[in-house]
């Protein structure tokens, strides 16, 4: 009988353990989705860009996405995360957005061709804010363009970029969206700087 009864048990915890794991979400896995509207080559003679990959502050760095709940509070999301890390997927879409506008030829590292220039980000806020009246997705993000001459490198051009767009909601797809409208203004007016600044380099 006991037998039978230590039986029955395993058999109720096994199917309980098993319950329980069948109500856990799936985590969703996200990255970003921004072109520029139009690709236009770069000319024979326009300088060759090296774009560092992006470093990221406690506020930008994680694949789970970050929530700011208070002035000093945040919390992550264990089942909602970015495909990669964000300063990786980030760098990938400020090189193929300036690759795209022509400005100049962009390599990723030192040894596919000489660069005339460096690019450096710091992703300073990365985060959806849940203190006002509804969602929005925050990006803060530091470039600072660099000649480079001999074996120094000369800062020519900074600019601090920050947008809060609202989002539908607070999670996954609608979070993502937000995003991707914020780093869309983000890069258009980056462009437009990096064009001043390399006309005047």
């Amino acid at each position: 009988m006991r037998r039978q009864l230590l039986t029955l048990t395993l058999l109720l915890a096994t199917a309980a353990c098993a319950t329980v794991s069948r109500d856990y979400p799936e985590k969703s896995m996200y990255a970003f989705d921004v072109e520029r509207p139009e690709r236009v080559a770069a000319t024979g003679d326009a300088p060759v860009i090296l774009v560092r990959r992006f470093r990221t502050s406690a506020l930008g760095g994680g694949r789970q996405l970050v929530y700011r709940t208070g002035e000093s509070r945040f919390e992550s999301d264990y089942y909602t995360e970015f495909f990669d890390e964000p300063e990786g997927l980030l760098t990938g879409v400020v090189s193929n957005w300036v690759a795209d506008s022509g400005l100049a030829a962009v390599v990723a590292s030192a040894g596919d061709l000489e660069p005339d220039f460096v690019l450096h980000g710091a992703v300073r806020g990365l985060y959806v804010d849940l203190r006002g009246d509804g969602p929005e997705a925050v990006v803060d993000v530091q470039f600072v363009l660099s000649r480079r001459e001999g074996g120094y490198t000369i800062p020519v051009w900074q600019s601090d970029q920050r947008r809060a767009e609202p989002a539908d909601g607070p999670r996954g797809a609608d979070v993502l969206a937000a995003w991707n409208r914020a780093l869309r203004s983000i890069l258009t007016d980056t462009e437009a700087g990096l064009r001043d600044a390399l006309a005047g380099a």
